[in-house]
């Protein structure tokens, strides 16, 4: 009698202590709806919403997986926490809870594929990465939300699974901008006003510059002979060889450099002359 009564008592334990590892031990109730965000990288953030109807109350949750970084808040305060790679203890001091925590152990690659594996004893909603593409997923019967802004997949209790892949994101190429080609009968027209007038220039230019040949009389041709003959000289110096009076001789320079046949320019402290050469 005392053998089966330590056996029955031995295999109670080992029930309690089973049921202690699949769903929350609490003293007093609480309600748990967690999100999943997958990144792209395969890290996963977890976040549990818990309700506490009855407290303060010693709470222990169990884990999806090893946590990377975990951490609380109660009514937006720091709520000091106690964990192992598979359950967080903590005492509750209001009515909600929120844990959040990092880890890598709900997913898995292979070639480009991606594996998501988590067992869940709460309604769960699973956020995954930004252009993501579903191959396969068990169960069926979900629903979509969004969470935020983002789209997510809502389960209830039971063993998650999901396949799929990550496209790259295709970026659009830049529109063009739109080229307006000059119409070939437009570019001849121009080109044809454009020579018309370079030979209007050319004629015109000519005229005036052989009226003003002609008006050169015997005392510029002097000059300009002088000049070609001895290079550069002063207002003396051309006064000495074309007999011109000094001021019958300035006017004439003054002229002829208007005229584009001489220049002047200032050397060692004196003015002299000399014909333009361009």
């Amino acid at each position: 009698m005392v053998l089966a009564l330590i056996r029955k008592i031995i295999i109670f334990l080992i029930i309690i202590t089973f049921l202690c590892s699949i769903i929350p031990l609490v003293r007093g109730e609480v309600s748990v709806n967690v999100t999943i965000e997958v990144y792209s990288d395969g890290l996963a953030k977890v976040t549990y919403v818990v309700k506490i109807f009855d407290y303060p109350r010693d709470i222990i949750l169990p884990l999806y997986a090893p946590p990377m970084y975990i951490e609380a808040y109660a009514e937006e305060a720091p709520l000091t926490i106690e964990h192992n790679e598979t359950h967080v203890f903590f005492t509750a001091p209001a009515e909600e809870v929120i844990l959040t925590y990092y880890t890598g152990g709900l997913t898995e690659k292979s070639g480009e594929e991606w594996f998501f594996n988590v067992n869940t004893p709460w309604p769960l909603a699973i956020v995954l990465p930004e252009n993501s593409l579903v191959f396969d997923i068990e169960p069926k019967d979900f629903e979509l939300i969004l969470v935020g802004d983002k789209p997510a997949f809502k389960f209830n209790q039971g063993n998650i699974k999901i396949r799929y892949i990550i496209t790259p994101e295709i970026t659009p190429p830049k529109p063009k901008p739109e080229e307006y080609p000059l119409p070939s009968q437009y570019a001849i027209v121009a080109l044809v006003f454009l020579i018309a007038i370079i030979i209007l220039f050319i004629i015109v230019r000519s005229r005036g510059k052989k009226k003003e040949r002609v008006e050169l009389d015997e005392r510029d041709r002097r000059i300009i002979q002088a000049l070609s003959k001895y290079g550069e000289m002063t207002a003396y110096e051309l006064m000495e060889k074309t007999r011109i009076p000094k001021t019958p001789l300035y006017r004439r320079l003054k002229r002829l450099e208007k005229l584009g046949y001489v220049e002047s320019m200032v050397k060692a402290g004196r003015t002299v002359y000399r014909l333009k050469t361009d």
